[in-house]
């Protein structure tokens, strides 16, 4: 790259003029010793001298850059910004409640005459009725059912197959949205017919998850005991 190109890509200087040969001239001079030099120009507001393609252009100083190099501006500009978005965030707030009542005044009378202007009749997905809003539900209650019954069983994200661990059981989900321990459901699928309650399912093994129907056995209460194989070691004991 030549020397004019680096000078119009740095200083951006109109060399089509009197006043631009001169301008160029004139950066020329200065910035022969700092592009020679590692780094050329000294920021006004970090006060660290740094290399000229570090500085944003600025046609009207003589140099052809800014004062600030660009982190410090970016970061000038922002803390700028956010001071603006605070002051007209104050102003806002401030106005408002100095005129709330008259901004609430005149939002229902657009609301009342946007009904009576005639608003489009709609019907609500949860409970059926007719109302005439611009939201979707009639009311709160049922916005919530419909987010609730949309979300559940398998249109949750996070749903598993509808089984889950409790103490060590199986659940699985049911039809109508209970839940019933696995290794009684498999036995009483196994027989036809409904377990009594005092009619209780022992694991083999030992293994409160391992509901193969070889792993269950029917015991009562006063005899739920047995064998039981170790998980771990296979060793055979007795349960007492």
């Amino acid at each position: 790259m030549t020397q004019k190109k680096k000078l119009d890509q740095y200083y951006r200087v109109n060399s089509s003029s009197k006043q631009g040969r001169e301008r160029m001239s004139d950066a020329s001079r200065i910035v022969h010793a700092d592009l020679s030099a590692p780094m050329g120009k000294r920021c006004s507001h970090c006060k660290q001298t740094k290399h000229p393609s570090e500085f944003g252009p600025n046609r009207w100083r003589q140099d052809g850059l800014q004062h600030n190099c660009r982190e410090c501006a970016r970061a000038l500009k922002n803390a700028s910004s956010a001071r603006h978005r605070k002051a007209r965030r104050k102003r806002e707030r401030s106005r408002y409640w100095k005129n709330r009542e008259q901004i609430l005044a005149k939002g229902r009378e657009r609301y009342r005459q946007w009904i009576k202007d005639g608003a489009p009749e709609k019907t609500c997905p949860g409970c059926g009725n007719k109302f005439r809003t611009h939201n979707k539900h009639c009311s709160w209650r049922c916005s919530n059912f419909t987010k609730s019954k949309a979300q559940s069983g398998k249109n949750n994200p996070n749903w598993n197959g509808g089984r889950h661990i409790a103490r060590g059981y199986v659940k699985v989900r049911q039809p109508d949205g209970t839940y019933v321990f696995e290794h009684r459901q498999i036995m009483q699928e196994h027989l036809g017919r409904k377990l009594h309650p005092w009619e209780f399912i022992h694991h083999i093994n030992g293994k409160k998850s391992d509901n193969s129907l070889s792993n269950l056995r029917i015991v009562s209460h006063a005899t739920h005991r047995g064998q039981i194989i170790c998980p771990k070691c296979e060793f055979i004991f007795d349960l007492h």
